[in-house]
């Protein structure tokens, strides 16, 4: 992963109706946590100079509403 670009594509971009946007990644299982952890901390980043909310949304947590 060292000096190779990726692109990074977001699993949800959600803006409300007050302006407030959320950029949001669906997780299920992580096999890979050093991985997960280098892309929230990209995400993060680029959240926190664009004026966005960063969350993660684990998919169990959907499956108990559904």
């Amino acid at each position: 992963m060292r000096g190779k670009k990726k692109h990074y594509l977001p699993d949800l971009l959600v803006e409300y109706k007050d302006g407030s946007i959320y950029l949001e990644e669906v997780k299920g299982i992580v096999f890979d946590g050093y991985k997960l952890g280098l892309k929230n901390l990209a995400a993060l980043g680029y959240c926190a100079r664009h004026g966005i909310v960063f969350r993660i949304i684990w998919k169990e947590g959907l499956e108990s509403v559904a």
